[in-house]
């Protein structure tokens, strides 16, 4: 696939933990962070090409791994703007679609892992 990617959310937990590998994180985070945002639709970047969906706490993730406050907001105000202009009106979920804004699944509301949202406040 010519245009294969993947949100590596995981990444910032290698940060938080101070692990020493497996990648370097001043190269990898930033090259990551910059490509999320070359992928971005109207309500955040995809998890990966296959679909246009995205978990709501795993974008914070990786949203917490910009070195500066352009690229987070980049990243994390299209979550903003999809909490605050999708037409279902159920509590937070964590799993929509970034260019409709609508939920894809009613069993991804409410649930703990939205709590990722606050990521940046860890690192």
């Amino acid at each position: 696939m010519n245009d294969s990617w993947s949100i590596k959310y995981n990444l910032l937990w290698q940060k938080l933990l101070k692990l020493d590998g497996p990648f370097p994180w001043s190269t990898v985070a930033l090259t990551e962070v910059s490509y999320y945002k070359s992928k971005l639709n109207k309500f955040g970047t995809p998890l990966d090409p296959r679909h246009t969906y995205v978990k709501t706490d795993w974008l914070s993730w990786a949203a917490a791994m910009a070195d500066d406050d352009a690229s987070f907001h980049a990243l994390m105000d299209p979550i903003f703007e999809f909490a605050n202009s999708t037409v279902d009106r159920n509590p937070f979920t964590d799993l929509y679609d970034t260019v409709s804004g609508r939920q894809t699944w009613m069993s991804f509301i409410a649930r703990p892992v939205i709590g990722g949202i606050f990521a940046k406040m860890l690192v």
